[in-house]
């Protein structure tokens, strides 16, 4: 059968009375109508380039987006190089990718990628403004007061406290009548201290500063002994800032001073890869190898004095009241909220270690 054409009487053209083929010209031009407009925000992870082609790829997919092997090509050559670059900037940086109908009388959509970044600071406190408890609690570490039990006379013995946050270990060491110096990253936890100090008399001087910065430097060879409670897990994200970290170490302890510090560590027969160790960062628990510390203190005058799991330590000694510092602290300390682990096995974990300046 056939239909005269108004327009052209003397031409036919086939009648098309097949469902499926007319509801699928009708989807053409219902696509043709839809505006497609979108926001993907995710962490900034080099490494991980091959899942972010994949789920962008698959995004487009579902939403019936035409795309010609050049520009897919394109897009993740520019998305590779955002990822570099917002990573080098901060391991929190985040990556945007808008998308959007093309302005007329262009067709398709518009990609637009972006990288925006916090300071170390704000990140930290967008942190822990999700937490309605501080991470590691109030009570001051066991392990820091079993070292200061040590000292014969904490009168004479300056302790600095790197990354003091709420004080919890600062104040506990100043009321045993050590002088401490607290050297504090985040203005809000230094300015309380600063104000409890004034307001009690403690021997407390409170420095704003970070530790990772080559310009921030402390007294010379002034300290008995250093403590880094929740600052390397959280800041220390490469092998580059660990190494710095002890170096500027040795440099204020005295000859015979101790450091204790903790740090997230791989177990012995585990080597975390690139998408790992990245990963480790975004998650404020970056992560070494014991192969990484001897190599971040070869040549140093520091020796490895004690090397054990943070959890076993705490749980033992802290007041039973007080454990966990945090509902949700475990599974951090244990490596099971980046990596998840079963309950009785590990890979990572938080860990005290002790050394003694030489």
């Amino acid at each position: 059968m056939t239909s005269q054409n108004p327009n052209h009487p003397t031409a036919s053209v086939p009648v098309i009375t097949d469902p499926d083929v007319l509801l699928q010209a009708m989807l053409t031009s219902f696509n043709q109508r839809l505006e497609t407009v979108g926001e993907l925000i995710m962490p900034g992870v080099p490494a991980m380039a091959e899942y972010y082609r994949h789920r962008i790829g698959s995004l487009f997919d579902s939403l019936a987006i035409p795309f010609q092997e050049a520009e897919r090509n394109q897009l993740y050559q520019i998305l590779d190089k955002k990822l570099e670059e917002g990573f080098a900037l901060s391991p929190h940086a985040r990556l945007r990718l808008k998308y959007h109908p093309a302005d007329p009388p262009k067709t398709g959509l518009t990609f637009e990628f972006s990288v925006s970044v916090l300071s170390d600071i704000e990140e930290y406190q967008e942190w822990m403004n999700q937490n309605e408890q501080p991470w590691f609690g109030m009570t001051p570490d066991a392990k820091v007061l079993e070292i200061a039990e040590l000292i014969e006379d904490p009168k004479t013995a300056s302790v600095l406290d790197i990354g003091a946050a709420t004080g919890r270990n600062t104040l506990a060491l100043a009321q045993r009548g050590h002088p401490v110096d607290a050297l504090e990253l985040v203005p809000p936890y230094g300015d309380r201290l600063q104000q409890i100090a004034e307001q009690t008399g403690l021997p407390i001087t409170v420095t704003a500063g970070d530790i990772f910065n080559p310009l921030v430097r402390m007294p010379l060879g002034q300290y008995q002994l250093a403590i880094a409670t929740e600052t390397l897990p959280l800041f220390c994200f490469d092998r580059d800032r660990l190494r710095l970290f002890l170096v500027k170490i040795c440099d204020v302890l005295q000859t015979g001073g101790s450091v204790l510090f903790s740090l997230f560590l791989a177990t012995e027969d585990y080597e975390p890869d690139p998408v790992t160790r990245q990963m480790s960062q975004v998650n404020w628990s970056c992560l070494f190898t014991r192969s990484d510390l001897a190599t971040a203190m070869a040549g140093l005058p520091l020796e490895l004095i004690s090397d054990e799991s943070w959890v076993n330590y705490e749980q033992t000694h802290r007041p039973e009241e007080t454990w966990p510092p945090h509902e949700s602290f475990l599974n951090w300390a244990t490596g099971r909220e980046l990596l998840l682990t079963p309950p009785d096995q590990t890979a990572m974990e938080l860990r005290w270690i002790l050394c003694k300046r030489l």
